[in-house]
């Protein structure tokens, strides 16, 4: 899918952590050969298998301020204990080409025109299956600390609270 020149528009993908936003952001990529995805930037811990500018663009703290003080994001937010922010520019510039841009982000904020599309995962089991230490199999992430999958379970918890049934 790709729109008129100057009409492009953003899907973002939203779901508690835990969620399979991962996954459905990859075969949506798989499916839709000229949508492009939106890399944000986190301060958290880059996890085994990821690549600095693949997944995110990792940065620490200070730099993450920095941006956010010279508006170079579109959007940022403190979620989950960690700093996160996407990138105003290639927003921008996909839009203008007309292209779709696949983001994880809460990008309406910054874009009221975005589409967001909420995942519901079936249960909170499913989604501390996919966390390990916390009641989980094994094939968690198995890079977060106990208190910091508390966290991420606490917030999934009120996110999915919010989340209007189908």
């Amino acid at each position: 899918m790709r729109t008129a020149a100057g009409k492009g528009k953003i899907v973002i993908i939203s779901s508690p952590s835990g969620g399979g936003k991962t996954t459905i952001c990859r075969r949506l990529l798989r499916r839709n050969r000229r949508w492009v995805f939106s890399v944000s930037y986190t301060t958290r811990t880059k996890r085994e298998g990821e690549q600095n500018g693949r997944e995110y663009y990792f940065v620490d703290l200070p730099n993450s301020r920095n941006y956010v003080d010279q508006g170079f994001f579109a959007e940022s937010a403190r979620v989950h204990l960690h700093y996160y922010g996407t990138p105003r520019r290639p927003l921008d510039g996909a839009i203008g080409k007309g292209d779709v841009v696949l983001a994880g982000c809460r990008c309406q904020r910054a874009r009221p025109a975005s589409n967001e599309n909420t995942l519901r995962p079936l249960s909170l089991l499913s989604c501390r299956r996919r966390k390990p230490n916390c009641g989980g199999g094994s094939n968690g992430r198995g890079t977060e600390t106990r208190a910091q999958l508390a966290v991420r379970l606490n917030n999934a918890i009120a996110e999915m609270e919010k989340v209007r049934p189908l």
